[in-house]
């Protein structure tokens, strides 16, 4: 219908940058300019759990298929792993050398595959850190991410206006001017 359904007023106290649904469409994360990130109820525009531990604009999120967990990322060049039962960062990821601006969970298993400044696409697990792809498909800023379904396509956009298709163990699979 075009109408506005639900209207969360001031979410955060700065921008609200990152937003994502979890996989039922019950509850709603977002990040912020202001460091949090936050989880909603769709239904009531209630706010359900504040998480705290970015210094930076979290610039990513996403859901684990499960709904156990949200990871999410910022300008601080870490990644952070939240468990939504306890309510705390299961997970700190760090070491990168510049901001992320694309997470996305692969498929059903807890792996995520990020994106940032550098050219970089990444693969992590948040179940012990560990780092299991470092592939750099582009020399340019890397600004959008996408995954198929089942976890076994990556799709990066960058500066120079490619989209550049990987699969989970680094190799191109196909450049798209844009």
């Amino acid at each position: 219908t075009g109408k506005v359904e639900k209207r969360i007023e001031k979410p955060h106290a700065d921008t609200v940058l990152c937003l994502a649904f979890s996989p039922d469409g019950q509850r709603l994360a977002t990040g912020s300019a202001d460091g949090l990130v936050k989880v909603w109820d769709v239904a009531s525009g209630k706010l359900l759990q504040t998480f705290e531990g970015h210094t930076h604009h979290v610039t990513a999120i996403d859901w684990r298929v499960d709904q156990r967990e949200i990871s999410s990322a910022a300008s601080d060049a870490i990644i952070k792993v939240w468990n939504l039962s306890t309510g705390k960062a299961s997970r700190t990821i760090t070491g990168l050398k510049t901001e992320v601006t694309g997470l996305r969970y692969l498929g059903i298993e807890n792996r995520i595959v990020i994106t940032d400044g550098d050219g970089y696409v990444r693969i992590y697990r948040t179940d012990n850190g560990a780092r299991e792809l470092n592939t750099k498909p582009s020399n340019n800023y890397l600004y959008a991410l996408e995954t198929s379904q089942a976890g076994d396509r990556i799709l990066a956009a960058d500066s120079a206006g490619q989209a550049i298709e990987v699969d989970r163990k680094g190799k191109v699979l196909s450049r798209h001017e844009l």
